[in-house]
C-alpha cells in the first residue's frame, strides 16, 4: 500500500512540477526550489523528530480530501484555536530570543491530492525573516524555503514523506512580532466558506430582511465581494465589500436567498438561507364559518374545505375555496343539498383534479356519504351518492397510484346499530364504483382517516371498542386494504388504554398516527416503531391533524386546553424528537387549527377557525414522554358491498367574490387559513 501510495505520490509530483508549470487549483504557482538562505539555526533532524505529534493546539480543519493531524504537541504555547508565534516561546534557550518556530506533522498514507502545502496567518510574515522547512528523509534534513508569495509550496513525496507516510513541516519565524498561523495543511486553496443568515426568517409579507453574510471568512485570504440573491432567482446584487443587504418581501412565497463571496484568488463560494414570506386570512359572513381540510396542488395553489351557514342554500353546506401561492382568492363554491352537510376531506389528485367527500343529513337515512370532481377551474366532473338504509357518513378520501379515489365511510344498518368501516373504490375518471368492502366486529369500529402508499394499498385509522377490557375503552385500529380490496392489516394500538384516534399520514415507508394523547410510527405491516406521549407544562394537549413529511419526520397540530383557546403546531423528527413548539395565541377567542398540507419545498398550509387571523405563533414549552403501548394483531369481518349510485341532487353554487369578509374580525367564528413556514429543520 505504501509504495502505490509513493508511486501515486511521485506522478501527482511530476504533474505539479511539469503540467501546466506546476499551477495548483487556484490558479497560483506554488514555490518549488529550496531558497539558499537558511534560518541559521539547527532544527532536530526529522528522523530524530516524533512521528506523533504536532504544534497545532487543536486539530487542523479537514475539508475535502485534505490531509489533517488530529494528535496534540506537547510544546504548544497555549489555549485557542491558532498558534501565535511568539518571541517568548524560546528565551531559555540558546536560540536566539527573537525566534520561533513549530512543527507540523501531517499522515498521507492513501493521500492521492496535490503535493502542495498551504498555510494562512492573521498577520502574513515577510519572507525576509519567514522560512519554511519540508522534511528530506533521503538526508535525513531540511529542505528550507523562504517564505513563498503564492502561500502554496510543492514538495517531493519521494524525499519528503518517509516509509510511514508521515511529511514533515516547520516554521521558522526570526522576528520581535507575533505572528499569528490560523492553519497549515497539506492541499490547494479552498474558497471562503460563505455563511448567509437572516435577521427575521418568516412573516407576514411584506417582509423587511436583513440578509447579513459578515460570518462568511475566507481561510487563506481575504473576501473581496459579497453578492446577494434575496429572491433566489439567480440575479445577484454586487455588494462590493458591504456583507449585509436590506430586502423587502413584496410577495408571499418560499425563498432561498443566496450570497455569492469571492476571495483573493478569485475562488467564489455561496451561501444560502430560506425565507418565508407568509400570508393568513380570515374568510366567513354573517353565519359560521369553519376550516377543515386543506390541499396543495404542484404549482403551490392551496384548495380549502371547509362549512358555511351564511352561503349556499341556508343550511350548513360544504365550502371549497381556492388560492394562488400568493394568497389571492381564485374562486370559492358551495357544495350541498340544501339539508345540512358535514365536511370529511379534500386531496388533489395525481391526475391534478380535485376529490372532495362529505356527507348531508338526509330525513331517511340519516347520514348519507356523497364524493365529487371538481377540475382545477372549479367545474364539477362528477358526484356520487351512497344511498342507504342506514346511517353513513364519509370521513376521508385518498388518491390511489392506479387513477382510483378511496372513501372511507362510517356505515351501520338499521339493526343492529353498530358502526362499521367502510371503504369504497371509484374509478377517478368518471366515479363508477369499482369495489365497496366493510370491516367490523360486535362494537362500534369509527374510521377516522385514509391514506395511501405508492403501490396503491389503503390505510384507515379507525377506533374500536372491540379489545378493551369489558369494550369500556376507544382504541385505535389501523387497516390496510389492498389495491383489490382484500384486507391485509388489522391491529390495535393501546388495548385497554385510551388511544382514542384522530388522524393518520404516510410518508417515507411509515404510517404516522395521531390520537387524542399519543403520536405513534407504525411500519406497513403494524409494528410499532415509535411513539411518543407529549404534554403540556401546564396543561394537557388533544392532538387533531398529523402530516408525515419525508426525510423530516412529522408535524401535528393540536389544542391547549382547558377551553381549548389556543391552537398548537409541534415537529417531530424521525428520531422522536421535539424540532419545533409552537402555540398560536388569541387568547380571547376559541381557535382550532388543523387541515395540513404540504407546500411545494419548505411550508405548511393550515386551516381552522377563530373570530380574526390576527393571532401569532409563540414559543410553546412542552415535555416529552414514552407512553409505553404496543401494537396488537385483531381480527374482524369484512362483508363485500355491491350497491351503486351515480348521484345527483348537490348543487355546486358560487360564493361570488366580494360577498365574503376577509380580514375583518368580529364576534362570529369565521374560517382561518394561513400559508406558514416552520423553518426548522433546516434541510426540508
Amino acid at each position: 500500500m505504501l509504495l502505490l501510495n509513493r508511486i501515486v505520490g511521485f506522478v501527482a509530483f511530476i504533474l505539479i512540477l511539469v503540467g501546466l508549470s506546476g499551477c495548483s487549483s487556484s490558479g497560483t504557482v506554488p514555490d518549488t526550489t529550496p531558497s539558499q538562505v537558511a534560518p541559521g539555526f539547527a532544527l532536530t533532524a526529522p528522523a530524530q523528530l516524533s512521528r506523533q505529534v504536532s504544534a497545532t493546539y487543536s486539530p487542523l480543519f479537514r475539508r475535502g480530501q485534505e490531509h489533517v493531524l488530529d494528535a496534540v504537541h506537547g510544546t504548544t504555547p497555549g489555549a485557542g484555536d491558532d498558534l501565535v508565534f511568539s518571541p517568548s516561546w524560546n528565551q531559555a534557550s540558546p536560540d536566539p530570543a527573537a525566534l520561533s518556530y513549530a512543527v507540523y506533522n501531517f499522515q498521507l498514507d492513501g493521500y492521492t491530492g496535490p503535493m502542495e502545502v498551504s498555510s494562512s496567518w492573521d498577520l502574513e510574515p515577510d519572507s525576509t525573516i519567514a522560512w519554511i522547512g519540508i522534511s528530506n528523509f533521503d538526508i535525513n534534513t531540511w529542505d528550507w524555503y523562504a517564505f513563498p508569495s503564492s502561500g502554496l509550496l510543492a514538495f517531493d513525496p519521494l524525499v519528503s514523506v518517509d516509509l510511514t507516510g508521515v511529511l514533515l513541516v516547520a516554521y521558522v519565524i526570526l522576528d520581535d512580532t507575533d505572528y499569528t498561523l490560523r492553519y497549515s495543511r497539506v492541499g490547494p486553496d479552498l474558497p471562503a466558506d460563505a455563511v448567509l443568515l437572516a435577521d427575521v426568517q418568516s412573516g407576514p409579507a411584506p417582509l423587511a430582511v436583513q440578509l447579513d453574510a459578515q460570518f462568511s471568512e475566507d481561510f487563506e485570504g481575504a473576501i473581496t465581494k459579497f453578492e446577494f440573491d434575496p429572491e433566489g432567482d439567480g440575479t445577484f446584487i454586487d455588494n462590493g465589500l458591504v456583507p449585509s443587504l436590506n430586502h423587502n418581501y413584496t410577495e408571499a412565497g418560499s425563498y432561498l436567498a443566496a450570497v455569492r463571496v469571492t476571495d483573493t484568488a478569485m475562488n467564489t463560494s455561496v451561501g444560502t438561507v430560506r425565507i418565508g414570506a407568509c400570508w393568513k386570512h380570515s374568510w366567513g359572513g354573517t353565519g359560521f364559518e369553519e376550516g377543515h381540510a386543506t390541499a396543495v396542488d404542484t404549482d403551490g395553489n392551496t384548495y380549502v374545505l371547509g362549512l358555511t351557514t351564511t352561503f349556499g342554500q341556508g343550511a350548513n353546506e360544504l365550502l371549497i375555496l381556492k388560492y394562488d401561492p400568493q394568497g389571492n382568492i381564485l374562486w370559492q363554491q358551495t357544495m350541498g343539498n340544501g339539508s345540512g352537510d358535514d365536511p370529511g376531506g379534500i386531496i388533489v389528485g395525481g391526475d391534478g383534479n380535485i376529490y372532495i367527500c362529505g356527507s348531508d343529513l338526509d330525513p331517511i337515512a340519516d347520514y348519507r356519504p356523497f364524493i365529487f370532481s371538481l377540475g382545477p377551474d372549479g367545474t364539477l366532473r362528477w358526484q356520487v351518492s351512497w344511498p342507504t338504509v342506514g346511517s353513513t357518513q364519509a370521513v376521508g378520501v385518498a388518491w390511489g397510484s392506479d387513477g382510483s379515489v378511496y372513501l372511507a365511510c362510517n356505515h351501520s344498518e338499521p339493526f343492529p346499530a353498530v358502526a362499521d368501516v367502510l371503504v369504497i373504490k371509484y374509478n377517478a375518471t368518471d366515479g363508477n364504483q369499482l369495489w365497496a368492502k366493510t370491516w367490523g366486529t360486535i362494537q362500534t369500529d369509527f374510521p377516522r382517516a385514509i391514506v395511501t402508499d405508492p403501490a396503491g394499498n389503503a390505510y384507515v385509522l379507525a377506533r374500536t371498542n372491540s379489545f378493551s377490557l369489558l369494550n369500556a375503552i376507544n382504541n385505535t385500529a389501523i387497516l390496510g386494504f389492498d389495491p383489490d380490496g382484500n384486507v391485509f392489516l388489522e391491529t390495535v394500538y393501546g388495548l385497554d388504554t385510551e388511544t382514542t384516534p384522530m388522524s393518520l399520514s404516510y410518508a417515507d415507508g411509515q404510517l404516522y398516527l395521531a390520537t387524542v394523547r399519543y403520536i405513534a410510527k407504525v411500519g406497513t405491516g403494524g409494528e410499532l416503531n415509535q411513539q411518543v406521549a407529549p404534554t403540556h407544562d401546564t396543561d394537557d394537549i388533544s392532538f387533531y391533524d398529523i402530516l408525515g413529511i419525508p426525510g423530516i419526520g412529522c408535524f401535528v397540530a393540536f389544542a391547549i386546553s382547558p377551553g381549548m383557546l389556543d391552537g398548537g403546531l409541534l415537529g417531530i423528527d424521525a428520531d422522536g424528537q421535539y424540532f419545533y413548539t409552537k402555540a398560536y395565541r388569541l387568547n380571547t377567542a376559541h381557535q382550532t387549527i388543523g387541515g395540513l398540507s404540504r407546500l411545494p419545498g419548505a411550508g405548511l398550509m393550515i386551516t381552522g377557525r377563530g373570530p380574526d387571523s390576527s393571532g401569532n405563533w409563540e414559543d410553546c414549552s412542552l415535555n416529552l414522554g414514552d407512553p409505553g403501548l404496543e401494537m396488537t394483531a385483531v381480527t374482524g369481518t369484512v362483508a363485500n358491498h355491491a350497491t351503486v349510485s351515480i348521484g345527483s341532487g348537490y348543487v355546486l353554487a358560487e360564493v361570488p367574490l366580494g360577498s365574503e369578509v376577509i380580514d375583518a374580525g368580529g364576534g362570529n367564528d369565521d374560517l382561518i387559513i394561513q400559508r406558514f413556514y416552520p423553518f426548522e429543520p433546516s434541510n426540508w
